[in-house]
């Protein structure tokens, strides 16, 4: 098991994860800005997404996005 100290929905345990069997490459259509494509293991398109954000530090707080998301 592990715990983050006060933090007691961080309770998980191994055999409680399931498995990831989809990947999608995603990429970020900002008009003027080079953005990456990955490849992420993900559940659904919308996790999928989020990841992306964390993974390539952006920040789009309240831009409009276009998103190119292609499982494979």
């Amino acid at each position: 098991h592990t715990r983050l100290q006060g933090d007691w929905s961080s309770d998980v345990c191994s055999s409680d994860l399931k498995e990831v069997d989809m990947k999608f490459e995603v990429k970020a259509l900002i008009p003027n800005i080079e953005t990456p494509s990955l490849v992420i293991e993900a559940d659904n398109e919308w996790m999928a997404r989020t990841i992306y954000m964390a993974k390539s530090n952006l920040k789009l707080s309240g831009e409009f996005v276009d998103w190119s998301i292609k499982q494979v």
